[in-house]
């Protein structure tokens, strides 16, 4: 086992210089943030406008009253300028000298964009489980894609294969995946979890909803419970970095993800996140 330590001296006497090591980064004490991630092809950031209000509301919403959206855009297309096939992780937290879980009203908004090179994604279908990990809940924060994750790390944990994804509940309502929104279809309606009391409102989601209704297929939110999964004919889950996923199977049960059947509509709507959606 390696273990790496770092150790940070708040010391007066210290060069000004040596003092700014002892800044508090609160995203790695408390996981005072949020972030995003994109993708960016040929230097464009797929569905940048949504990513950058997806920023701006949670900044709202976690009171970061610094925020500054222009400035957050032109360091995004800086970096996609230079990685035009890549993508974007970015992160926002608050950096401070003052120590506690309260936040200093001068705190400095600290952004960091991590960059990866764009592969393509090698698993075309994946297979669903229930986690044991339950989800946490909490109203005030439901939607936002915070950095306290612990959730998702537990529940990731717990997949058995790369092309497995585990599905996270709160008691007997179904949420979202551990890295995913969840689409299925029930009763021959497309429907998905309702967010208000846990969970991330995504990117792709909310996008897919709108090209469903573009193309005249109704897609519902709805109340999801474990119950519900056993009658499911379909399903798919989304994420920005996979796009449309569909869904195999769930436990046992194979699914009508061969889509020669049941779902052209989302051939279709795979067909349109490829080119950008």
């Amino acid at each position: 086992m390696d273990i790496t330590t770092k150790i940070y001296i708040d010391d007066e006497n210290r060069s000004s210089n040596a003092q700014s090591s002892a800044y508090l980064s609160r995203d790695a004490l408390f996981g005072d943030g949020f972030f995003t991630t994109a993708i960016v092809r040929n230097s464009c950031i797929v569905n940048k406008s949504r990513h950058l209000s997806r920023l701006k509301e949670s900044a709202e919403r976690l009171k970061f009253n610094q925020w500054n959206t222009k400035k957050i855009e032109l360091s995004m297309d800086d970096v996609a300028t230079k990685y035009p096939d890549s993508i974007l992780r970015i992160s926002c937290s608050r950096k401070q000298k003052e120590r506690g879980y309260a936040f200093s009203a001068n705190a400095t908004i600290q952004c960091e964009i991590a960059v990866q090179k764009l592969k393509e994604f090698p698993y075309e279908t994946c297979h669903l489980k229930i986690a044991e990990t339950p989800i946490s809940v909490n109203e005030m924060l439901a939607g936002i894609k915070h950095l306290n994750r612990l959730d998702n790390v537990m529940a990731s944990s717990e997949c058995d294969a790369p092309n497995q994804e585990v599905l996270m509940c709160n008691d007997e309502r179904v949420i979202c995946g551990s890295r995913s929104n969840l689409f299925v279809k029930l009763d021959g309606e497309w429907i998905t979890p309702i967010i208000s009391d846990c969970g991330i409102n995504g990117v792709t989601q909310n996008r897919v909803i709108e090209k469903m209704n573009e193309l005249g297929i109704a897609c519902k939110y709805k109340n999801i419970v474990k119950m519900d999964l056993k009658k499911i004919t379909s399903s798919f889950v989304t994420n920005s970095i996979v796009g449309i996923w569909p869904v195999a199977s769930f436990e046992s049960s194979e699914l009508g993800v061969d889509l020669k059947l049941d779902v052209d509509c989302v051939l279709q709507l795979k067909n349109k996140l490829e080119i950008g959606l």
